[in-house]
């Protein structure tokens, strides 16, 4: 795609799997956009973005999903939150009341401290709002890697060495309830 801020470069948007995937692992997950985005940066290629997805019709705030949003939070760390697009989809499939409730909720409390450090909501419900997300990234003119990008590339550490790495919890890796012992 090309750049309409700047027509001689190219626009790369990749789309990662989620994390809490049932056919993949957390860690692999990991590995697989961790290796991208340290590939990424040694190859000289400017992340302009990242936008994290999030479908307004859930009705609640899953536990796994409050993990996996920690294992976001890290990934990118905190002087990266402006690169950060929350975007709520699927509100055609949400009654506009409960939608926006929702995502008061989320501003308010899951999201709040992400926002307080710069990331910005956007409705994406529809192809314009895609363009509209790509084109606010783009005109914030920020390329500053990202957390995982400068311990990976920068301090030459493995992802478990990361901060994402060591925050990485897989539910399907953990020992089994009988395997654990209280303390």
């Amino acid at each position: 795609m090309a750049n309409p801020l700047s027509p001689q470069t190219r626009i790369v948007i990749v789309d990662t799997p989620g994390f809490d995937d049932t056919m993949v692992s957390d860690r692999e997950i990991l590995r697989r956009i961790a290796i991208w985005l340290a590939r990424s940066y040694e190859a000289n290629m400017k992340l302009a973005g990242i936008v994290y997805l999030y479908d307004i019709s859930h009705t609640r705030w899953e536990r796994s999903s409050g993990k996996s949003f920690n294992l976001f939070e890290k990934l990118c760390g905190q002087s990266a939150m402006k690169k950060v697009v929350l975007a709520t989809t699927m509100w055609d499939k949400v009654n506009p009341e409960d939608g926006e409730r929702r995502e008061e909720e989320l501003k308010d409390d899951i999201w709040k401290d992400m926002i307080e450090h710069g990331s910005t909501l956007h409705r994406a419900n529809k192809t314009s709002s895609a363009h509209d997300i790509i084109n606010f990234l783009l005109s914030r003119n920020d390329f500053r890697p990202i957390k995982i990008q400068r311990e990976m590339v920068d301090t030459n550490r493995p992802i478990a060495e990361t901060k994402a790495g060591r925050a990485r919890t897989d539910t399907s890796e953990a020992p089994p309830p009988e395997q654990l012992v209280t303390i």
